[in-house]
């Protein structure tokens, strides 16, 4: 079977719909990148992911006549996937698709492209696309993640992978797309079981082993729940940045990682107030090894990912007042302040400065049943691992034991979580190959 694929400037379209289609379980013999000119950038990870399939990496430079892509011959047993690319040749392509004897047309149609495109390869839940098969009959396509399996990554670490945490939500959502809709977390002594529905991921249950840190096995779980305004959350910070202010965010933002999605997509309106600093890195520097040390310390991580640097202070002056006052300085600076949090007392008391432009998440009680925020399971996958030490994954009939890799300089972004276990796991080393070239 060949993959004919138009090339496309975007990683995160490009290597994503390559992606989903290897995640379908075809075995393709040869890849066909087609292009208006030739490609500047991802040829280099795109033989790499040849080379992991056993396939032959072939680039057609057309131009940009599309009467020369009308001439392209295309080969039997051939899968066309039209989503990357300028429409207008995906359109000459499909044409030729059409009347070829054994050509099959696909498209990869996302649901709500604003809030889901332009993600990282597995980003989107079971409910966010359609993976639709045009020609030669109109039909849904399913994926095999199973498939996966029979990839081949050379890795000289057999015995200690590292993976981005997005990889980690990345293999969940294929998992679920090819049909697992369950799956659960062991950490702190704690158990939690999750569904996919149709439309949610629902926390089914959760318990105690009897040993543990089960109320830091619960903070976690919470902290992941879907909010329960979640729209009005969005709303009042997307009005806030077309109206030329800037988000603040609280302590508690760093610390959960709610939305932390949303705050790096709009990271040039976002600033972090010295009192927020003066929160998080005393205990984060200090206290490493205690629970609280531990958030804050993913605090400063995402913290850092946001603003790069830590700003030079000669004193850690922090508190409400403290933030307040902060508040005040940046108004005389700024016509517009927006201060997030999921402190409603702290949100109640800076209404008196900002006057309606403060946001409160509000975060609903944890109980069996609720909402789990699936567009950001790899930050749920980052607190285990802060502030448990690690998480067991169950999925598929399948077991990963993660531990937190080596944090790296306070700045250098968001660190790896480790493969446990003497066994490979080549399938998430070449997902993890795709997702950091689409972070």
């Amino acid at each position: 079977m060949k993959l004919i694929i138009p090339y496309s400037p975007s990683r995160q379209v490009l290597l994503g719909t390559l992606g989903y289609e290897i995640a379908t379980g075809e075995k393709f013999e040869e890849i066909i990148l087609t292009s208006e000119q030739e490609p500047e950038e991802m040829l280099e990870i795109i033989e790499k992911i040849s080379r992991a399939l056993g396939a032959k990496l072939s680039l057609r430079v057309l131009g940009r006549d599309p009467r020369s892509w009308a001439r392209l011959e295309i080969p039997e047993d051939t899968i066309l996937d039209i989503t990357p690319g300028r429409k207008i040749y995906a359109s000459v392509l499909l044409q030729k698709c059409l009347v070829s004897r054994s050509c099959r047309a696909r498209y990869l149609y996302i649901e709500e492209e604003k809030k889901y495109g332009y993600k990282f390869f597995g980003y989107m839940p079971k409910w966010s696309f359609k993976f639709i098969e045009l020609y030669p009959e109109l039909n849904l396509l399913k994926l095999d993640a199973s498939k996966l399996k029979e990839v081949h990554i050379s890795d000289p670490q057999e015995h200690l992978q590292k993976v981005a945490p997005e990889t980690i939500q990345a293999i969940v959502n294929l998992y679920s797309q090819s049909g697992a809709n369950e799956f659960s977390i062991e950490a702190c002594g704690g158990r939690a079981e999750f569904e996919f529905t149709e439309e949610s991921l629902i926390l089914k249950s959760y318990s105690s082993f009897g040993s543990g840190d089960l109320e830091t096995f619960e903070e976690v779980l919470s902290s992941s729940l879907e909010l329960e305004n979640k729209e009005e959350v969005y709303s009042k910070l997307s009005k806030c940045v077309s109206e030329g202010g800037i988000i603040v965010p609280d302590t508690n933002v760093f610390i959960h990682g709610r939305i932390f999605d949303y705050l790096k997509s709009q990271y040039k309106y976002v600033e972090i107030m010295k009192p927020i600093w003066a929160e998080l890195l005393p205990q984060a520097l200090e206290e490493k090894e205690t629970s609280l040390g531990r958030k804050k310390l993913l605090g400063v991580i995402r913290a850092t990912a946001l603003n790069k640097t830590i700003p030079t202070m000669d004193r850690m002056l922090k508190g409400d007042v403290e933030i307040i006052n902060s508040l005040k300085k940046l108004l005389d600076e700024r016509k517009k302040v927006c201060f997030l949090t999921s402190d409603v007392r702290l949100s109640l008391a800076v209404s008196n400065v900002l006057r309606g432009d403060e946001v409160l998440m509000r975060a609903p009680f944890l109980e069996e049943g609720r909402k789990f925020c699936a567009e950001e399971l790899y930050s749920f996958f980052l607190n285990l691992a802060f502030q448990c030490k690690g998480f067991k994954l169950s999925m598929a009939e399948r077991t990963f034991s993660f531990e937190l890799g080596r944090i790296g300089e306070l700045g250098t972004g968001i660190p790896n979580l480790k493969l446990k276990g003497p066994e490979r796991a080549d399938d998430l080393a070449f997902l993890d190959m795709i997702v950091r070239e689409t972070l």
